[in-house]
């Protein structure tokens, strides 16, 4: 039979002429005139490719700038026979350093692309093949294509209205960057209708890819099917990292890192004019209109054009008075027009629909509306959806995840490890007798939703949180909590909740202070219930062995693995995030595996005294010594 059919695909091959080949492009040093398309004699352009490049053919782009493309019906697509793999030559251009995905990326210069390849915007226009005049949606046609290694630089990946079958893989988006929101590029990834007509997206995969200082990280907008976004880098996004909206069936998202949410003027919410500057002088305005969100401040004089930041000291609801930490530096006279724009519009992920999994993502130091926002959910909710193993902490505005009382049917939240901020400017909201912020709160079942189809299970809550009568809530662990019940009995049970109403200054302090209940690290005991900072924490809230979520999940709820992909204790799973073994593995870094990296964070915390850097403290006992080697010796490589 395999014989049949290999002859078979042979014959096919011959008779329809299909033969892959490779192609060579070549911005710098390439000819469309006097080449040919080998690596010899490499083309220049993509526009010359585009008339010889057959389905199934390769393209190797060397380092250079191409300036902007479009896919689209007849002109550099695949067809289901065969993909178009449009990738950077590995023989000529310089890779990403293996850190991107913690660390980020340097901007390249597009007049010296330096070993990278260029494009200033990549399109994949509609391409559909038939039209229904009732939906007035029409069928992709499928594109068929897939980029690899490739960099768009002052411009975006846009995947117009109707697109299917595109893979985007390695790619690095560095948007363009202005004073104000309406100067900067839009989403990196922009799968957005166009249309007042409709859209249909599907079998599009996003993944391994990098995007910064763009007006948004990744949006879908209309109707999808079978798209995944997975293990990318968004940072220094104005807006929402990730926004989800429309009709979808099988949408992932999936181990991205979305962080710190810039500050940058937004003209397009919330502006204010100063109308009475006040004393002490160039500190003290009322301004025009109440300021929701009004956590930083960018204050523009209009007569000179001076822009300065600012974070405001206070700022009152009713008077509208705000007080900024210091003075400007430019003078404000009474009748002066000097405009504030709130700062940090957008959610981490931004909830419109159902349908799609969110899993194993890090999300921090951005949020200006929620780390997690279910936008006016209906009275049905928003239904089938799964939420687990992501990692929530140190958003922009005073609530971590919230779900606006709009679970729908078929909803499982489970193993997420959700941070609130300590007490902050935001205190007069509810939570003033809480030492932690609002970690989860309105996690209850719509009005019109079946709340015993909603599963709340082993979540790690340093905040408060609220949930559903009537849901299954077990095993989760909250700081102060409304409808966690604590007996061992029934669908709403096995949970742990630390505060029981201690006045301030008596209430517990579970999660405080590095290696008392999370791993913690340099800067983690001052910065990591706050809101926005420089550092990333991520592998500081692993959990240690003696924390109270070690082994306390219910297996029944728990995924197979954890935020890294290490495997869960299949009879005690951890609560929250992370899993711990409670055994000694040498996995300092938190990564699932035990090799040179955690052997770099062992050598540089070796002997100190005091140890400020506790991961590599394997035996618990408060140093790094020979006995911490030998359990990495001998897990190395595991």
């Amino acid at each position: 039979m395999r014989r049949i059919t290999a002859l078979f695909v042979l014959v096919l091959c011959w008779a329809t002429g299909l033969q892959a080949a490779t192609y060579t492009l070549d911005a710098v040093g390439g000819s469309d005139t006097t080449g040919d398309g080998s690596a010899a004699a490499p083309w220049k352009s993509m526009a010359k490719v585009f008339t010889a490049v057959q389905p199934g053919d390769t393209v190797l782009l060397r380092p250079g700038n191409y300036g902007a493309v479009t896919f689209k019906k007849n002109s550099g697509v695949g067809t289901a026979a065969g993909r178009i793999t449009y990738m950077a030559d590995p023989a000529t251009t310089t890779p990403r350093p293996s850190a991107w995905y913690e660390d980020g990326l340097d901007r390249p210069d597009p007049t010296d692309p330096d070993g990278k390849v260029i494009f200033t915007s990549i399109l994949f226009d509609m391409y559909y093949d038939t039209w229904d005049s009732v939906t007035k949606i029409g069928v992709p046609a499928g594109h068929y294509v897939t980029l690899d290694g490739l960099n768009v630089v002052d411009g975006n990946v846009y995947l117009k209205s109707f697109v299917s079958h595109v893979t985007v893989r390695n790619c690095n988006v560095f948007g363009a960057w202005g004073e104000y929101s309406s100067q900067i590029t839009g989403h990196a990834f922009n799968l957005y209708r166009a249309v007042s007509y409709g859209s249909n997206y599907q079998h599009i995969l996003i993944e391994d890819c990098y995007a910064t200082h763009c007006g948004g990280g990744v949006i879908l907008l209309g109707n999808f099917h079978d798209i995944t976004i997975r293990g990318c880098h968004f940072e220094h996004i104005a807006g929402t990292m990730m926004s989800l909206q429309g009709a979808m069936t099988d949408v992932v998202l999936e181990g991205n890192h979305a962080h710190h949410q810039v500050a940058l003027a937004d003209t397009l919410k919330h502006t204010h004019t100063a109308v009475a500057p006040g004393s002490p002088a160039n500190t003290t305005f009322t301004v025009s209109g109440d300021a929701t969100f009004l956590d930083h401040v960018s204050v523009i004089d209009a007569s000179t054009g001076l822009e300065e930041l600012r974070r405001p000291v206070s700022f009152n609801h009713t008077t509208y008075q705000v007080v900024l930490d210091e003075p400007l530096s430019f003078d404000v006279e009474p009748g002066d027009t000097v405009k504030f724009w709130d700062d940090n519009h957008g959610s981490g992920v931004a909830v419109r629909n159902g349908n799609f999994t969110l899993r194993s993502n890090r999300i921090h130091d951005c949020g200006g509306t929620r780390g997690i926002y279910f936008y006016t959910p209906p009275t049905e909710g928003y239904p089938n959806i799964v939420i687990e193993n992501n990692l929530v902490y140190s958003t922009t505005n005073q609530y971590t995840v919230d779900f606006l009382n709009g679970l729908g049917n078929n909803c499982v939240v489970r193993n997420n490890t959700f941070v609130g901020r300590k007490h902050s400017n935001y205190d007069t909201n509810g939570d003033a007798d809480k030492l932690y912020g609002f970690g989860m709160t309105n996690g209850k079942a719509a009005t019109n939703a079946d709340p015993a189809t909603v599963v709340i299970a082993n979540n790690l809550i340093v905040g408060t949180a609220t949930v559903s009568a009537g849901a299954v809530v077990k095993n989760n662990i909250v700081y102060a909590g409304s409808g966690f019940e604590e007996d061992a009995v029934g669908s709403n049970a096995n949970n742990l909740v630390y505060y029981n109403g201690e006045s301030v200054g008596s209430e517990p302090h579970p999660f405080d202070g590095s290696g008392n209940y999370f791993v913690g690290g340099p800067l983690f005991d001052d910065l990591a219930f706050t809101t926005q900072h420089a550092e990333n924490f991520n592998a500081a809230f692993l959990l240690v062995a003696a924390a109270d979520a070690v082994g306390y999940g219910d297996p029944a709820y728990a995924p197979a693995t954890d935020i890294t992909g290490a495997p869960r204790d299949p009879a005690a799973p951890s609560v929250g995030c992370y899993e711990c073994f409670a055994v000694l593995t040498g996995d300092a870094d938190g990564d699932g595996d035990v090799d040179l990296d955690d052997f770099v964070i062992l050598k540089n915390a070796f002997g100190q005294s005091p140890l400020l850097d506790p991961r590599a403290d394997f035996d618990g006992d408060g140093d790094v010594d020979l006995d911490d080697f030998v359990i990495l010796k001998l897990n190395f490589g595991r």
